[in-house]
Formats: structure tokens, C-alpha cells, sequence
């Protein structure tokens, strides 16, 4: 158990570690998929020792998924290996593809 699975506040983030994460991945990340989509926003991000030790520490991990949903949370899904994450984030590829192709259609 992370110190993350203790906090929780109401509102746009959890605590103030999530917005920390969303202020780090805005500086230097991109993702994928849409707010309005069944999967959310979403996007691959490894926290890194040498600059993010801190956080690390709070989430337990350093492997996530950054999310954001429709009704504006923002939140992050962490792993305790880069495999588990890649899998996972290959599912939500594939859900938002199907998702998006039936949107086209």
C-alpha cells in the first residue's frame, strides 16, 4: 500500500501530488484518447529518480497512466512494473480505438 492509497481530498485531484504529476506531464508529455471517450484522456508517463524521488515515493511506483475524464479529474494509475503498465495501456490503445472508430462511423 502507497502512501497515495491513504490521501484523498475532493475535487479536480486526489491531493496535491496528483496536480504535481499533471504540472510535470504538461511540461513534457503529450497523450492520447479523449475526455469524452469511455477510457478518458490517457497517457504514458515514467517518473524519473533523479528529479521526481519524492513522488515516487508517495505513489509507490514509478510506471503510470496519467487520466483525465470528462467531468474534469485528473488522476494517475500506477504500476509496480513497466510491463503492467505497457499492458494496461494497451488495453485502454484499444478500447479508445474502438471507441473512436464507432464515433466516425
Amino acid at each position: 500500500m502507497s502512501a497515495h492509497d491513504q490521501c484523498y481530498r475532493p475535487g479536480r485531484y486526489n491531493c496535491e501530488h496528483d496536480e504535481q504529476l499533471e504540472t510535470r506531464f504538461s511540461e513534457v508529455g503529450t497523450g492520447q484518447g479523449s475526455i469524452e471517450a469511455p477510457t478518458g484522456w490517457f497517457a504514458e508517463f515514467t517518473l524519473m529518480p533523479d528529479i521526481e524521488q519524492g513522488l515516487i515515493e508517495h505513489y509507490g511506483s514509478r510506471w503510470a497512466i496519467l487520466r483525465e475524464s470528462s467531468q474534469g479529474f485528473f488522476w494517475g494509475e500506477f504500476f509496480d512494473t513497466e510491463a503492467a503498465r505497457d499492458e494496461r495501456l494497451n488495453a485502454l490503445e484499444a478500447a479508445w480505438l474502438a471507441w473512436d472508430t464507432e464515433e466516425v462511423l
